[in-house]
């Protein structure tokens, strides 16, 4: 249950990291006839400092204690960035949103269905020490198990 609480709780962080980095990064659109590109710029980081504080402690919570790997987190941010932005483009930007961009965000979220919870844990390189790849390949496990659990609880 712990490891649930503390994927669920990276999982808002992300969401709030990812809303804000969209928002860095695309905010100065809505302003590129009144922001002059240095203005942009200086406001684009100060807005991503303050993502930092969300997107670290959610990777490290993540990572230590909900038993996830450096590929499913980016996977998983990948998704809230996505949804992030589709909201951000028709509500801030006032762009339409096409059927061609939410198919195509769509085959994105297939993507990371596969990095997450994909069959295939076949490692195709691996630069550790064999003490460190037996750690790994028990955490693979317990991340497969924790996975398959709560498939069958739902």
């Amino acid at each position: 249950m712990q490891q649930f609480v503390a994927v669920v709780v990276a999982c808002v962080l992300l969401c709030g990291s990812c809303s804000v980095m969209v928002t860095a990064w695309y905010l100065h659109l809505k302003y590129s006839d009144r922001w002059p590109l240095y203005r942009a710029v200086f406001v684009s980081w100060l807005i991503a400092g303050g993502e930092y504080c969300l997107q670290v402690p959610a990777n490290r919570l993540a990572f230590r204690d909900g038993g996830l790997n450096g590929a499913q987190l980016r996977a998983i941010a990948e998704v809230f960035t996505l949804v992030a932005f589709l909201l951000f483009s028709v509500f801030v930007l006032r762009e339409p949103l096409r059927l061609n961009h939410v198919l195509g965000f769509l085959i994105v979220a297939l993507g990371v269905w596969v990095v997450v919870l994909g069959p295939f844990n076949t490692i195709l390189v691996d630069k550790r020490d064999h003490h460190h790849a037996f750690e790994l390949e028990e955490q693979v496990e317990l991340t497969k198990n924790h996975a398959e659990h709560d498939h069958t609880t739902r």
